[in-house]
């Protein structure tokens, strides 16, 4: 009889910090100190077939800008750190320069990959799709959080949520859904469908990543109602990659609505697509 075995890859991540950081964990409410700075451990734990690259970036509500990060004195938007294959990583990272009041911090990882296409497409597609996402409230105490004007985007069309999928974002290159993006983009015109099957209104807000960085764009948002897919256009004729994009929309539910204790916030992600030059 012949043997089939099947390995499922295991990622995991967590953050811990010390207890002056803490104002209250039920609340996911963390402060930074005397000298404006936030400072905690993020750790990596794999059991996958291979070891990994990981790269590790971070985002704030309300804002277009990455947050740059320092990383054993090192200061940049974005890390890569290596994992072995059944094993942990723990790095201690450094916040600075957070406005004033409270804000929504977003830690996100990917597998990171210069040359998606130098893969064989089972590799290709584990990278493309995961992503871990982690978010803490952060309280600033210095200077003045500035306004950030934000363009709300109208569905050009709403249809009815997926019953089988809580969340998806997917890419299509027309508007009636019928030719979906599943590897790579060129520059042009595209359409996004946000699929929202949960029973409260939602604002998503738009990101769309160079590589690991924000593009400098004004943020957008887009109101989803209740078992609903809308339907968005987005133009990436102007985006400046030229390895790969990825666009995250960050879901707020509905106030009172949820009975968390903590603000809730929820991450829809399309694949990673390799940029055709």
């Amino acid at each position: 009889m012949k043997q089939i075995y099947s390995y499922t890859d295991i990622r995991e991540t967590s953050m811990t910090t010390k207890l002056d950081y803490i104002v209250d964990s039920k609340k996911l409410l963390y402060t930074v100190d005397q000298d404006g700075k936030f400072e905690a451990t993020y750790t990596l734990k794999h059991n996958t077939r291979t070891p990994e690259k990981m790269v590790f970036y971070i985002l704030m509500e309300n804002t277009n800008t990455p947050i740059s990060v320092k990383i054993n004195g090192i200061q940049k938007k974005y890390h890569v750190m290596k994992v072995p294959k059944k094993g942990k990583v723990s790095v201690t990272f450094t916040i600075s320069n957070v406005p004033k009041g409270n804000h929504i911090v977003y830690l996100f990882t990917e597998i990171y990959e210069e040359d998606l296409n130098s893969k064989n497409p089972v590799e290709k597609h584990n990278i493309q799709t995961f992503m871990s996402f982690y978010y803490f409230q952060l309280k600033g105490k210095e200077g003045v959080t500035k306004a950030i004007s934000q363009k709300s985007i109208k569905p050009i069309s709403v249809l009815k949520a997926d019953a089988k999928k809580d969340h998806s974002l997917k890419l299509f290159k027309d508007e009636k859904l019928s030719n979906e993006i599943l590897d790579s983009i060129t520059r042009g015109m595209y359409y996004l469908s946000f699929n929202n099957s949960d029973e409260f209104n939602m604002r998503a807000n738009m990101y769309v990543l160079n590589d690991y960085e924000v593009q400098n764009n004004d943020p957008n948002s887009v109101d989803i109602a209740p078992f609903t897919k809308a339907v968005v256009p987005i133009d990436l004729s102007n985006i400046k990659s030229n390895n790969s994009i990825r666009i995250i929309m960050i879901g707020i539910p509905e106030k009172n609505k949820t009975e968390a204790p903590f603000p809730v916030r929820v991450a829809f992600s399309t694949m990673r697509f390799q940029v055709s030059r």
